[in-house]
């Protein structure tokens, strides 16, 4: 199928147990990676406009013609982060317990639910850019609904659904069937109200914090934590005292003990080895800090500072459509009548009267993303259609095509569209090389450098006039210092580190730490998808080590990604947002809470006025702390959910009220109404105001 196919293989797993213990019913969804063959001349993949007609049959017995001979089974056709690390967790179990442990089933945005042997023809069809109005007509149609409840009958032990929130969206919850066994939702924050409150359906929090926690890219995460679950049943790799587990037990002991009480918090436990804490306290940190690479060396006589030590430090941000409506009313939760995406939406560097950041970065599968935007950005140029006049870095967007044997795109077509567009500066084609990919990583590896010496070359002979940036992976400090020695062997003057984004600071120090010797007086050294700020010089560090830019979007999307951290300040406060969330009828968190019988649709609408109308008084003075508090809990009090952590972390904002402290645009033009956990336009601004503090800690931190 694959390179990655042997992946699936595992040391320790005890394949002579299959007779399974219980039996597991899998839900997770279709991925807009897949495993398309070459189509012959004239055909195309199937269009939404072919899937989702009126028409009341089973989609995927359908007959499209030519494309017949071109279908994959379900589950060796996507090829996304999620779906991938799910199938080595289901493979594992499989392997020790038979093929009936799982019974795996995906929601197909084409062809509805379908089994994983179920073959599919190419198809390009998604819930996740659709309003939240049209998935369940469209799911009706796919009867996806009906498929599911089905499946309620049945004598499962226990259910996981791995779900983003449209396709959750797609199974119309709760079931008209009540479940004979619980079911697990992995699914994120801002999933909890799709999920019914009471048993069998259990939520399970999978948000940005985790993503962090476990190392894990968030698209790919829920895939992860399931296929850590079964590396902790089949062979565990790590013990600890909060695992449920002895360590006498075998792996058909251990599952049998899970499916016994299948719940959140038993899952959780199972795989809390693999969690990495990030409660530590300054002591600790200071002492971990002192062991780290860079103070063993910088601090002594083993390193110098790099030649290219002195240049200047840029921050660049990836551009993710950050783009807001400038005549939003908030009072009235209103946008601008007649308002055509992009055309009259703006970017933060519009907002504000200096950009937060120095640069832009671009990746190719951002600027082509749906017709109207390609067409856009190629008819006015990259430099008109983002309004900005400072560097313009473009790349390739590797994360995009991670699951695929190679890149899609080859070296003459890059130069061509980095040229095309107007970019400043353009990466070469790289593969990424993380943890997952490690059994191939020698091929990557080979493949980004080849891809680099190539791209160079082309530039340098076909007289291109944007700056090429040639990419470094690896997989150690030494692969990466051998990867830029070549490059700049090879004529680069800026260089960039690829596949960081997740690697603890220790370990970039390291990673810097064998690279600085080999820079040159007039090299730039990139890191790609790297901003650090926990401990408040970690950018300082950087540059030491010869760092001359970066790139990161956490500060703002953490905005809207982030549990409890969504506004942040200048002297390092990190705070919550406080979530009033729109009750409409559609909403499947008031279509529960309405089913249940524990208020009307009134009473919701009226709470949650009552909790806007306190928020704003007590921002004016009019109310005092403690009714405004129990104002804005009334609807988490209802719901039974987080109520004890909102409680605290609403106390602490409330009573700092660091909006008030802020003169930033932003912060001025809106006032409470920036930490207000609401929707796109406030909840993107607040992000904006994050991008604007980190830059200002940033430049301050140059400085010294």
């Amino acid at each position: 199928m694959s390179l990655l196919s042997n992946t699936f293989a595992h040391e320790g797993v005890r394949t002579e147990l299959k007779t399974p213990p219980g039996k597991i019913l899998i839900i997770t969804s279709c991925t807009k990676d897949k495993m398309i063959p070459p189509l012959g001349p004239n055909l195309h993949q199937l269009t939404p406009d072919q899937l989702w007609d009126e028409r009341d049959d089973d989609r995927a017995t359908r007959n499209f013609g030519e494309l017949d001979e071109y279908r994959v089974p379900a589950g060796q056709l996507y090829h996304g982060r999620q779906h991938l690390q799910l199938m080595q967790g289901v493979n594992l179990l499989r392997q020790s317990f038979g093929h009936a442990v799982i019974d795996l089933k995906i929601i197909s945005a084409g062809f509805g639910l379908v089994s994983e042997e179920q073959p599919l023809p190419p198809y390009n069809a998604t819930f996740a850019n659709l309003s939240s109005s049209k998935i369940p007509a469209i799911a009706q149609r796919l009867r996806i609904p009906q498929k599911i409840n089905d499946l309620m009958f049945d004598s499962y032990d226990c259910a996981f659904f791995l779900l983003g929130d449209s396709y959750l969206l797609s199974l119309g919850l709760p079931f008209p069937q009540k479940p004979n066994f619980p079911c697990l939702f992995l699914a994120g924050p801002s999933s909890h109200k799709r999920v019914p409150r009471r048993v069998p359906y259990y939520f399970v929090r999978v948000g940005q914090d985790d993503s962090i926690a476990f190392s894990y890219n968030l698209v790919g995460l829920k895939g992860q934590l399931f296929k850590l679950f079964a590396e902790q049943v089949v062979a565990p790799l790590h013990h600890a005292p909060s695992t449920t587990f002895r360590s006498d037990m075998s792996a058909r002991e251990r599952l049998s003990d899970f499916l016994k009480v299948p719940t959140p918090k038993q899952f959780l436990h199972i795989i809390s080895p693999f969690r990495q804490s990030r409660r530590i306290s300054t002591i600790q940190s200071s002492a971990q800090a002192a062991q780290s690479p860079l103070f063993t060396n910088l601090k002594s006589h083993g390193l110098k500072r790099p030649k290219n030590y002195g240049r200047s430090m840029r921050y660049f941000i990836p551009d993710w459509e950050d783009l807001v409506d400038p005549g939003y009313d908030f009072a009235s939760d209103t946008g601008t009548v007649g308002k055509v995406k992009y055309r009259d939406e703006i970017y933060a560097h519009q907002i504000y009267k200096e950009p937060n950041y120095d640069g832009l970065l671009f990746s190719k599968n951002t600027v082509e993303d749906g017709a109207v935007r390609t067409k856009s950005v190629r008819d006015l140029g990259i430099h008109a259609f983002a309004r900005f006049e400072r560097p313009i870095m473009g790349d390739c967007g590797a994360f995009s095509y991670i699951t695929h044997e190679s890149p899609p795109y080859q070296t003459r077509e890059i130069l061509d569209y980095y040229q095309n567009l107007g970019f400043d500066y353009g990466v070469s084609i790289d593969h990424l090389i993380i943890p997952a990919f490690y059994p191939v990583k020698e091929y990557r590896y080979n493949l980004t450098r080849e891809n680099a010496r190539e791209f160079i070359e082309l530039h340098r002979a076909g007289g291109y006039t944007f700056t090429p940036v040639g990419v470094a992976q690896g997989w150690s400090p030494e692969t990466y210092k051998q990867a830029v020695a070549e490059l700049l062997d090879w004529g680069y003057q800026y260089v960039a580190l690829g596949g960081l984004a997740r690697t603890k600071t220790e370990e970039i120090y390291a990673i810097l730490e064998e690279v600085a010797p080999v820079l040159s007086e007039d090299t730039d050294l990139h890191l790609f998808g790297v901003a650090r700020d926990r401990e408040g010089t970690e950018m300082l560090h950087f540059r030491e080590l010869g760092v001359t830019s970066f790139d990161s979007a956490s500060y703002l999307r953490r905005a809207w990604m982030s549990a409890n951290t969504n506004y942040f300040t200048e002297d390092g406060g990190r705070y919550a947002a406080l979530r009033i969330s729109p009750v409409y009828s559609s909403s499947p968190r008031v279509r529960s809470l309405l089913a249940d019988g524990i208020a009307t649709f009134e009473q919701l609408q009226k709470l949650e006025k009552e909790a806007l109308k306190a928020v704003r008084a007590y921002d004016r003075g009019m109310l005092d702390l403690e009714t405004t508090l129990g104002v804005l809990l009334e609807i988490d009090k209802l719901e039974e959910y987080n109520y004890e952590q909102h409680k605290a972390l609403y106390r602490k904002v409330l009573e700092d009220k660091p909006w008030k402290n802020c003169s930033c645009e932003i912060c001025s033009d809106l006032g409470v109404e920036v930490i207000i956990f609401r929707g796109n336009d406030r909840n993107r601004r607040r992000g904006f105001h994050n991008t604007h503090v980190f830059y200002k800690r940033f430049r301050k931190l140059l400085e010294q």
